[in-house]
């Protein structure tokens, strides 16, 4: 059909993308894919036959493949359709599923598809409607007023609506009663922006040395332990796996117990055994809840992973080693990246909160505009923008650090005194810090 996602029909782009998900050896973005249709949504006998064995190996193999497709078609005994023309109608998905990039349009495919249910539905209804005469029930009336709502609003994949009209907005607006936002237990941050990190792109930026990485470590672990059904996924650039470990280590042990002696992140590259039972702690209260995808980073990869993890939060670490094909300068490669992490953080209501260094010219009085390295597009993009600048240490490897809020859409702009204390890599606010000598001093 010529007004379909392409020139294929849009139930061969849903097959098709299946069939090649379980071609790459990804069985994870299978189930989430399988989970945003049913075999109801296909008019062919053929075709709802091939959905339900992709469905019944993603569900219940292990490692589900295309050879588990062909053993479970094989012995199929609920078929509709012959099973020669099951196995064939596999044998062409497979031929063409590496031709192009089918996933791409998963969802626009289940949504065209879906429409054209609803709308055999309708007729099927309209029928029954004319052969009741002049007195059809009331349910049947409703059931008609519904799918004809579903096709006119577009319903979108996994029953989403993709066009919603202003009553429906407001009902959610009253549903929602306040703006979700993922509490980080990081008081400069949480307290500014109304409680937490709210929905929207993030930027954290400074120059080499000055501490980004380490407060967005120190957010992650502050959600992941704050809230423990919280997922987080950290798509990594320069940082080794094995150093960020140790620095999540050593901020883990910061966040659980400020009072006790700090796990430095030396410790913790080197496997010191005081190091061992933080190394325990984090494994059982975290377990998989954090996600760390490897480099290269692409826009395709993050966007992936979060389809497939459907985190609570989205790090980027950092913004200049996210690559985009087909770009003639950094600057333009930049542009098209962070608009579509905005987008990205928009649809799935979620915090990204994307790392940067600043543009070499930058100080601390430089405005929106001219702050990011290679581009402007993160300083406009961002629902929050916060800087990091050096204000002095006190000799001991601990920093003074000036954050800065440039631009927040929820809360006031200001600027947080922090304390960076390096062995740790973890952040205080400069006004909560104490003296040892005063430690005993009576309240007044």
């Amino acid at each position: 059909m010529s007004d379909a996602i392409g020139l294929d029909p849009p139930d061969d782009y849903v097959l098709n993308a299946l069939v090649r998900l379980l071609a790459d050896g990804r069985p994870a973005a299978a189930r989430t894919a399988v989970a945003k249709a049913d075999e109801e949504l296909f008019d062919q006998a053929v075709d709802r036959d091939l959905f339900r064995a992709i469905r019944r190996a993603v569900e219940y193999a292990s490692e589900p493949g295309l050879l588990e497709v062909q053993f479970l078609i094989e012995r199929a005994e609920d078929g509709g359709a012959p099973i020669d023309d099951v196995l064939a109608r596999l044998r062409r998905a497979k031929h063409v599923a590496q031709a192009i990039n089918w996933e791409y349009h998963l969802d626009g495919s289940i949504r065209i598809l879906e429409a054209q249910r609803a709308a055999r539905q309708a007729r099927e209804l309209g029928r029954e409607l004319a052969a009741a005469g002049s007195s059809p029930t009331p349910e049947r009336c409703e059931e008609v007023i519904q799918l004809a709502r579903s096709i006119q609003d577009g319903i979108g994949a996994g029953g989403r609506a993709g066009a919603n009209g202003l009553l429906s907005i407001i009902d959610e607006w009253k549903r929602r009663k306040a703006e979700k936002v993922v509490v980080t237990g990081f008081r400069p941050f949480d307290s500014r922006f109304g409680g937490g990190l709210p929905t929207g792109l993030h930027g954290i930026a400074a120059a080499p040395g000055i501490g980004k990485s380490a407060l967005a470590v120190q957010l992650a672990a502050g959600a992941l332990l704050h809230d423990r059904d919280a997922k987080v996924v950290w798509h990594r650039g320069e940082m080794t796996n094995d150093l960020l470990f140790s620095r999540l280590l050593a901020c883990w042990a910061r966040l659980r117990d400020p009072a006790v002696d700090p796990v430095d992140v030396g410790e913790a590259l080197r496997r010191d055994q005081a190091v061992v039972p933080v190394c325990q702690d984090i494994a059982g209260i975290v377990g998989d809840r954090l996600v760390v995808v490897d480099p290269p980073i692409t826009p395709s990869s993050i966007e992936r992973s979060t389809e497939e993890v459907r985190p609570t939060m989205v790090f980027v670490d950092y913004l200049q080693q996210v690559e985009a094909a087909g770009f003639k300068d950094k600057r333009t490669e930049i542009e098209h990246i962070v608009q579509r992490l905005a987008n990205m953080a928009t649809r799935h209501e979620i915090p990204v909160v994307v790392v940067s260094s600043v543009a070499g010219t930058t100080t601390a009085d430089s405005s929106i505009g001219r702050l990011t390295k290679e581009s402007n597009r993160l300083d406009y993009a961002a629902h929050t923008f916060t800087t990091l600048w050096p204000e002095g240490g006190d000799g001991s490897g601990t920093k003074r650090i000036s954050m800065r809020v440039q631009k927040n859409r929820t809360g006031t702009t200001g600027t947080e005194e922090l304390w960076l204390h390096g062995p740790t890599q973890y952040f205080t606010p400069a006004a909560a810090e104490i003296h040892e000598e005063f430690s005993g001093w009576p309240a007044r």
